[in-house]
């Protein structure tokens, strides 16, 4: 009972702090809609780690964690460049950089874990829903 309130507390805060920090980046910010391209960016991460939580939690596999992670960073690269505001040379720089960056260190991570079969990290907590969450 204690883990599942520290858990759910812990997922209230992630939510609460990953929208503060959206609306404050976005502040003053292009706009897609009704809400700043920060938040739409952060609303879709989320919503990529919630969908891959599902299978990882039917399986208690968290050998897709990392793979997640740069799904999740490719997702919100692309998402920021497809929604209003422009692509710069800058931002195309950025965006070539960043997606390299994520695909190396996803793959390595990816390869790193199947090669081991699993992640010791995640032994004690998946099998509880919420921590796992």
């Amino acid at each position: 009972m204690k883990r599942n309130a520290r858990s759910l507390t812990g997922i209230a805060v992630s939510v609460v702090l990953g929208a503060l920090v959206a609306l404050a980046a976005g502040d003053g910010g292009a706009r897609a809609g009704a809400l700043t391209v920060s938040l739409w960016c952060a609303l879709g991460a989320f919503a990529v780690n919630w969908l891959a939580f599902v299978p990882a939690w039917r399986r208690h596999d968290e050998r897709f964690y990392d793979l997640v992670g740069s799904i999740t960073y490719l997702s919100v690269l692309i998402l920021a460049v497809a929604l209003p505001g422009g692509v710069t040379a800058r931002s195309a720089v950025l965006v070539v950089l960043v997606a390299t960056w994520t695909v190396r260190l996803g793959s390595f991570l990816f390869r790193r874990v199947h090669q081991d079969g699993g992640d010791g990290r995640f032994d004690r907590i998946k099998f509880d829903a919420l921590a796992f969450l």
